[in-house]
């Protein structure tokens, strides 16, 4: 026994120090592959900031110069023409004045005659010699001279027709004493300035300010090996931006030692020529404290790798000498697990409970409201036809009807929250009736300073879509364009509707419609606000895009109206102008009416006047009686009855071409259970169901035949009419 414990513990000793050797050994390759990826990065970062240091020295270097031309033209407009007029006196004033206020960059200004003879001015200097000439605009040329102090000058002079030449010299000493020798690179880094030549005339080290930045070198420095600093230099001279690694000297250093440099450079254009600025650094400047963080990094690694090392030895140990105790807690852990998977059982069927019995309670609330709002929408629709259309009675009716439509939709979206799948059902709308509700919705938020204006020629005419989702879509069109106008001016809000085809939409937008619908409804709605500039028109249907403030809009209004749109098989478009409005045109498949008043249950080829006979059954009596009355109205023949077993026994004796079923009877009867209980025995009746709301066991039961149809609740005599048609034509097809 002892020989086997033994022979264990020493498997478990090498199988722990081939852990730590590959361990050791990950570590090392991620902290390589890291390090490289680290080092690659800061390096591109830095590489960044100094061609954005150059980038903006270069910018500042064009400015001045540009500055100073402009100052020579302007005097030698002002000092030169006084000069010639003869006033000297005004020439001398306004080129003291000017220096003065310049003494600190600006250390000559002085007019010359063609023989180079002094007529006004001061400090002249005298040069000893040039680093180049660039032409600038106005007859102006910009030379970098030396003087006897070996000091260097920007010298600007404008020559006029009678070769009359004003002279403005700024000191180059100065202008890199101001702006560029406090600017700082790494610890030891600086910033150069070269002709487009090669000739250096800014530099930290100021023997080498006017010598060529190789040739001059070599003979200052007495060093031959120059060559990685030559093919940088010619990379800079070809008036490029970019950077650069190479092998040089850092001449600070009276000792010279060789280094690697990193130099990042870019032009900085005069006239027709262009000067080099160019920012130096110290490679290992970069490298050292990267490499220094890099390694107390690793050192921490190492240090908790040999911490995981012994606690992995430390754990191999008390396994092995506790492996029984390690068995039992692993046995109480998977208990425990089971235990708890146990309890979050019970806590996910108790939550399940509660969802079904939600929804179950929803179901019948709808169920019971749907009962409440049929005889009201069928009585109020009966007493539409009853009553005279000009009544005041009239109005009252239809006041009530258009309040329990409203009712229908509010039990429809109730009825949605107890199933998966909420959907969105598509009925036939009066374009007319939908706009006048969406403008009386739209008037009670309509400021005070805008008016709202309708000029609309629909009658009959409608679409197919869902009305709320519509009525959201010109609602929000409506609010944007009062936000649009504001309250600082007066509004107008147009609407206009008409019919056009699509030939006029495609050549009007210059879009590709499609084929299936010759002809539109047309909605446009149009605003004297602020206007969109072509930049925004491109971004308004984009989530999330909005030109309000904060907190006063989430971006998603137009996006979910043209969402919207798309799917009622429409287009939206938009045309607008900043400070002169914004039309946005919405058009909808236009849709044939069919007259439902004169729909009939006969068959398109029956001939006869015998009329269908229709057989109803629904535990509500005051649903039945309306359904009496309907068909009545429409001279439709129907009986009514609340049970199975009544409508069991009425069709053992009489024959019926339609049975309605509602889809909860009374005791709890299932109306698709009833539906297939007669299916075999009387196979050429057709079985509508009247559902509360969509379930699963309904389309199922659709699918397999049990019911050839069903119908929302509340129900009408047209709804029923109409579903049998379809059924007929499905049948005929």
């Amino acid at each position: 026994m002892n020989k086997n414990n033994n022979h264990k513990i020493k498997i478990g000793y090498w199988l722990g120090g081939f852990l730590a050797l590959l361990l050791l050994a990950g570590m090392t390759f991620v902290g390589w592959t890291v390090w490289k990826q680290y080092s690659t990065a800061i390096l591109n970062l830095q590489k960044d900031q100094m061609l954005n240091t150059v980038d903006s020295v270069a910018n500042n270097l064009e400015h001045e110069l540009l500055n100073y031309q402009n100052d020579t033209n302007s005097l030698y407009t002002l000092a030169v023409n006084a000069y010639k007029q003869g006033n000297i006196d005004d020439s001398s004033y306004i080129l003291t004045q000017y220096l003065s206020n310049k003494s600190d960059t600006v250390k000559a200004l002085a007019i010359w005659d063609e023989q180079n003879n002094l007529l006004a001015g001061q400090n002249t200097l005298v040069y000893t010699a040039e680093y180049g000439q660039y032409t600038m605009e106005n007859q102006t040329t910009l030379t970098i001279k030396k003087d006897r102090q070996d000091d260097l000058y920007f010298v600007f002079e404008e020559k006029g027709d009678d070769d009359t030449t004003l002279e403005l010299a700024v000191s180059v000493r100065t202008y890199y004493e101001k702006l560029i020798s406090e600017l700082h690179i790494g610890s030891n880094g600086y910033l150069v300035v070269k002709s487009s030549t090669g000739t250096i005339l800014m530099h930290p080290e100021e023997e080498q300010w006017g010598i060529d930045v190789i040739e001059g070198r070599e003979t200052l420095y007495g060093i031959e090996e120059l060559q990685s600093l030559k093919d940088m230099i010619s990379e800079q001279l070809k008036g490029e931006t970019g950077v650069s690694e190479y092998e040089s000297y850092w001449w600070g250093n009276d000792a010279l030692p060789r280094v690697r440099k990193i130099s990042a450079y870019t032009p900085a254009y005069v006239g027709n020529d262009f000067l080099v600025v160019s920012a130096v650094i110290d490679y290992d400047d970069i490298f050292n404290p990267m490499f220094r963080g890099f390694v107390g990094i690793g050192a921490v690694f190492l240090g908790i790798a040999v911490v995981l090392i012994v606690f992995l030895f430390v754990v191999e140990y008390l396994f092995i000498q506790k492996r029984k105790s390690q068995e039992e807690i692993l046995y109480l852990k998977d208990l425990n697990e089971v235990l708890e998977k146990t309890r979050q059982s019970e806590e996910i069927i108790t939550h399940q409970q509660r969802l079904q019995i939600m929804g179950t309670m929803t179901g019948g609330i709808a169920h019971e409201f749907n009962n409440m709002l049929t005889p009201v929408m069928g009585y109020s629709e009966l007493l539409l036809d009853m009553v005279p259309p000009d009544s005041e009675e009239y109005d009252c009716v239809k006041e009530i009807f258009d309040a329990s439509e409203r009712a229908k939709d509010v039990i429809q979206q109730i009825s949605s929250l107890s199933r998966k799948n909420m959907e969105t059902v598509f009925s036939f709308i009066y374009v007319k009736r939908l706009l006048n509700r969406t403008i009386k919705m739209a008037r009670t938020v309509c400021p005070v300073n805008t008016q709202i204006t309708v000029d609309e020629s629909f009658e009959k005419e409608g679409f197919l879509g869902n009305e709320t989702q519509m009525k959201q879509v010109f609602l929000n069109l409506c609010v944007n364009a009062f936000h649009a106008i504001g309250n600082g001016k007066q509004g107008t809000l147009d609407i206009h509707g008409n019919v056009e085809s699509r030939n006029q939409i495609e050549n009007l937008h210059n879009i590709q419609m499609d084929h299936e619908w010759d002809n539109y409804v047309c909605i446009r709605i149009t605003d004297n606000g602020c206007g969109m500039s072509p930049e925004t028109v491109e971004q308004i249907f984009t989530p999330f895009f909005t030109t309000k403030k904060i907190g006063q809009g989430t971006g998603l209004g137009l996006s979910v109206a043209e969402q919207i749109i798309h799917n009622h098989k429409g287009y939206i478009c938009v045309k607008s102008q900043l400070g002169e409005g914004s039309s946005f045109y919405i058009y909808l498949p236009l849709t044939e009416e069919r007259s439902i008043n004169q729909v009939s249950l006969k068959s398109d080829d029956d001939s006869s006047d015998e009329l269908i006979q229709i057989l109803a059954v629904d535990d509500n009596g005051k649903v039945l009686k309306l359904l009496q009355k309907e068909f009545a109205r429409l001279k439709i023949n129907v009986q009514t009855v609340t049970t199975p077993e009544k409508a069991r026994a009425i069709l053992q004796k009489d024959t019926f071409q339609l049975i309605l079923i509602d889809q909860t009877l009374a005791e709890n009867q299932s109306g698709i259970n009833f539906a297939m209980s007669i299916r075999n025995q009387y196979p050429e009746m057709i079985r509508i169901l009247m559902v509360d709301q969509v379930k699963k066991e309904i389309i199922e039961a659709l699918q397999q035949k049990l019911i050839d149809a069903y119908v929302n609740k509340p129900v009408s005599g047209v709804t029923i009419i109409e579903k049998v048609r379809e059924i007929n034509k499905e049948e005929l097809s």
